[in-house]
């Protein structure tokens, strides 16, 4: 009988020391779940990813598919003083060609550089909430100015198109007289001389002075980023822009697929941001894009985007599978998931997916700190022409986001 008692006694601290070895692994599983719940989580999001799932608003797995299809024929231009007019084509589809069945409205942004006409840093001229609709009338602006507009589709869970094109209109000058006084007054018709003044004189009147276009800020698409060979070359520039050119292609430059055009970006530039880079530096955005985009840059669109990303732009064409990229990044780094309501959030995600670069790049303590948490994160230095090293350290270093 003692024996089978302690027999007894040995088997439940057996079971005992079972039980809390259970326990803690139970503990260590739900840790580790979550950790790469988080992660997992982060890599099938959308860099928009955030939407109305299960009768709440939370992060969701979106693709292209969840989306509006974006609008790329906005066109904006002065009505009046104070107006302008936009119109485009009516949205119909989903960003992935299926049906827009969920539509809930058109919003149009306005501002007075192209930088800041979105979503985040414009201002809401109008919501067309009539599918469709596709004219609207912005009012109460200032005359005489240039402002840059662009609309998103927007469904009803919230989820916002890829930003339109971004045109420009200015808003015609009023002339005249005063802009109109108190009430109360009477009118009077002005009297009509009995002669029209110059009778008889057949001289014909000059023509009036053509009124000057206004400057095109930095990478606007209104042809300032699109490359072009001076009057007076730079062979040396050139050579060097050249041999980059060969370095990353591993073939001759040619008419047909726009090479001439990325040496003559490397060997000078484009927009006033793009020339301050430097050629190994322009080299570099050109290396960035390719990757980013899977080709080299040849259209008047893809110009735009390199002007956007040599200047900390959003750039206009996206690549959901860097955003998911850069998602899953933004957790590693902050342990987090992003806010994109928050403008920090939202441009770290924007400078790790499309390799942004600052426009502040003396801050060398901010990229240094950067450099370090870097490889603290990752276990080593950033890798020389890796496009995803660097765009991380940028992002650390100049889109403000914390934990």
């Amino acid at each position: 009988m003692k024996e089978l008692i302690c027999a007894s006694q040995k088997w439940f601290k057996q079971e005992k020391n079972l039980t809390r070895f259970f326990l803690v692994a139970l503990i260590v599983v739900i840790v580790s779940a979550t950790g790469y719940y988080n992660y997992a989580y982060a890599e099938k999001q959308s860099g928009y990813g955030y939407g109305w799932i299960s009768d709440t608003y939370g992060y969701g797995f979106e693709t292209s598919s969840d989306v509006p299809a974006a609008v790329t024929n906005l066109s904006c231009n002065g009505a009046t003083s104070t107006t302008i007019s936009c119109n485009w084509s009516a949205v119909t589809e989903a960003a992935d060609g299926t049906d827009l069945d969920n539509f809930e409205n058109y919003e149009l942004y306005y501002a007075t550089s192209s930088g800041d006409a979105n979503k985040d840093e414009g201002t809401l001229g109008e919501t067309v909430a009539v599918q469709g609709t596709h004219t609207a009338t912005v009012t109460s602006l200032s005359s005489g100015n240039t402002y840059y507009f662009a609309i998103y589709t927007v469904d009803d869970n919230d989820n916002y198109s890829a930003i339109s094109n971004v045109p420009s209109s200015t808003v015609y000058t009023s002339s005249g007289g005063s802009g109109g006084g108190g009430g109360g007054g009477s009118y009077s018709a002005p009297t009509l001389p009995s002669t029209p003044p110059n009778a008889g004189d057949t001289t014909v009147p000059a023509a009036p002075a053509t009124p000057a276009t206004p400057a095109a800020p930095e990478g606007t698409g209104n042809g300032n980023a699109q490359p072009a060979r001076p009057a007076t070359p730079d062979l040396k520039a050139e050579l060097n822009g050249l041999n980059l050119y060969v370095s990353l292609t591993k073939h001759l430059p040619s008419g047909a697929n726009g090479g001439w055009e990325v040496v003559h970006f490397i060997a000078y530039g484009t927009t006033d941001q793009a020339k301050s880079l430097g050629e190994r530096e322009r080299g570099g955005v050109i290396l960035d894009f390719q990757n980013v985009f899977g080709r080299m840059p040849n259209t008047d669109l893809d110009w735009e985007d390199v002007a956007r990303m040599c200047n900390a732009h959003k750039t206009v064409q996206r690549n959901l599978d860097r955003e998911r990229w850069a998602i899953a990044q933004f957790v590693k780094i902050y342990r987090r998931l992003p806010v994109f309501s928050v403008m920090a959030d939202d441009m770290a995600i924007h400078y790790m997916a499309y390799a942004l670069r600052s426009p502040d790049r003396d801050e060398l303590v901010a990229e240094k700190n950067a450099i370090n948490i870097f490889r603290q994160l990752y276990g080593h230095s950033p890798v020389s022409g890796s496009t995803n090293d660097w765009s991380i350290v940028r992002s650390i270093a100049y889109s403000g986001a914390s934990k």
